[in-house]
């Protein structure tokens, strides 16, 4: 009998680690010359045309449900270009090579195209949590772990194997690993040529195109990594997992592909969600994050329950 245990980033910074995304935002401050100018430029505004709640706890997710037409908008009224008009295309020339030369420019200051790369840089900075407290004591090398983090936390910490941890978006410490980083959504590129023409009047050379091109980029393709993966969640029925527990994980619809797999293994199992109950805002998005879950996945309230995870021995109703 033994426990599958969801580790998310919340593991992490319960143990003191300056894993959030405000950390990294913080660490691009820090940096000089060595990223895009206008990185932060984006992640300052993003807030403003990414169409989800509570932005900075997912920047994946984020980029996802970003609003072209806004941040398009938004880049020319930064930078002052004037809306152009198909009508005056013609007797442009000139003019216009020189407006699209400069939103060519901007976008490769804006380092949409190089985030994943600057995030893994970021990622391999942290510090690792060896020196702090074990928080979760039951936490034993006999049962099974899915990280989705990018740290050896559960293994320095916790001596838990590595052969009992899948780090489903790769380990920070492994200089072969590609740390996955991205967002669950295809954006439409016919319609950006459609944005483009609306908010410029014209889209010469597919400029909201190039955007949407970019982040489409930075597609997380979580079925291909399942594949790569299929032999870990075949062999899950065979390790007699009773119990499925979360420790710091939100379970975005991103990664929705894993936990079907996992349910479809695993169909009768328990399933335990941690909520971080010393912040009340931070409460009501746990509880609201899990019976999302609960309700795309399936699963029948009956096996759910809901514990502090502050207080593991407190239960709390989902």
């Amino acid at each position: 009998m033994a426990k599958l245990y969801i580790i998310g980033n919340g593991f992490d910074k319960a143990h003191g680690m300056k894993t959030s995304y405000w950390d990294f935002k913080n660490w691009l401050e820090e940096q000089e010359d060595s990223v895009p100018k206008s990185l932060l430029w984006v992640l300052n505004n993003l807030e403003s045309y990414c169409n989800v709640e509570n932005f900075w706890s997912s920047l994946e997710l984020s980029l996802g449900h970003m609003d072209i037409r806004s941040y398009l908008k938004e880049i020319m009224g930064e930078h002052q270009i004037t809306d152009i008009n198909d009508e005056h295309y013609g007797e442009l020339g000139e003019a216009w090579d020189a407006v699209y030369a400069q939103l060519i420019t901007i976008d490769a200051e804006m380092g949409l195209d190089v985030i994943s790369d600057i995030f893994a840089d970021w990622i391999r900075t942290i510090q690792p949590a060896s020196a702090q407290e074990p928080q979760y004591q039951q936490l034993s090398s006999q049962d099974l772990y899915l990280s989705f983090n990018f740290t050896n936390t559960l293994e320095d910490l916790y001596a838990i194997p590595s052969s009992q941890v899948l780090h489903i978006h790769g380990l920070a410490s492994d200089a072969e690993s590609i740390l996955i980083f991205g967002h669950g959504h295809m954006y439409d590129l016919d319609n950006c040529d459609a944005i483009g023409n609306e908010v410029m009047g014209i889209d010469a050379e597919g400029v909201a195109r190039m955007y949407g091109t970019e982040l489409n980029n930075l597609y997380k393709d979580t079925k291909s990594i399942y594949s790569q993966n299929k032999g870990w969640f075949d062999n899950l029925p065979n390790i007699g997992i009773t119990d499925i527990v979360s420790l710091g994980f939100s379970f975005g619809e991103v990664d929705d592909c894993y936990f079907r797999e996992i349910i479809h293994r695993l169909p009768n199992v328990k399933w335990h969600f941690s909520i971080y109950t010393k912040d009340e805002q931070t409460k009501i998005a746990d509880l609201k994050n899990a019976n999302d879950f609960i309700r795309r996945m399936g699963i029948n309230p009956i096996n759910c329950y809901g514990f502090d995870s502050e207080e593991p021995t407190i239960s709390l109703k989902l």
